[in-house]
């Protein structure tokens, strides 16, 4: 079924998917830092590094210069699709860190992913949704990227970050 029958929803559920593991990401995060500070060892400054590199500051700056331009270039389907798998590339080095680099790596890994999506997923809703629902199909994502805190801050940051793994590997712009 193509995503014109579908009045723009493929593509608003599509978005609204990533947007809840991004915004799920940057609470894990935050909630995260300070276990990362216990288990490496790292000073206040360290812990403020990582922050400043994530999803939420300096890494979702530098994705979103990379991946606005690269989307009107390349598609945003296309851009889209590889920025996902950088996210859970980035994810993975976070989730499975042993060792401080580890870290820092898929903190700036999935900020520039976080970062990248957001112009593009943003247009993408906007070219697929039909023009008399775009504000709907805009709120929906929306709601999903406000749910995710909610969840993320209610659950260990473990199972908010595995959450946007498998979130991340079955989105359906990805097929």
């Amino acid at each position: 079924m193509s995503t014109t029958k579908l009045g723009g929803w493929k593509a608003t559920i599509a978005v609204s998917m990533s947007n809840y593991i991004e915004a799920g990401s940057i609470i894990a995060l935050a909630t995260s830092l300070g276990l990362w500070q216990e288990y490496f060892g790292f000073t206040n400054l360290a812990v403020g590094l990582v922050a400043a590199l994530s999803a939420n500051a300096f890494g979702a700056a530098v994705g979103a210069l990379i991946g606005g331009p690269l989307g009107d270039r390349y598609g945003r389907k296309f851009i889209y699709t590889y920025d996902l798998i950088l996210y859970m590339i980035g994810t993975a080095f976070v989730v499975f860190a042993v060792a401080p680099w580890m870290l820092f790596l898929g903190v700036i890994l999935t900020g520039i992913a976080v970062g990248a999506g957001v112009p593009v997923a943003w247009t993408y809703i906007a070219e697929e949704a039909p023009s008399e629902n775009r504000a709907k199909h805009v709120g929906t994502a929306q709601f999903a990227w406000s749910l995710a805190p909610a969840w993320c801050s209610s659950s260990p940051p473990s199972w908010c970050l595995w959450d946007s793994w498998e979130a991340a590997s079955s989105s359906p712009i990805c097929s």
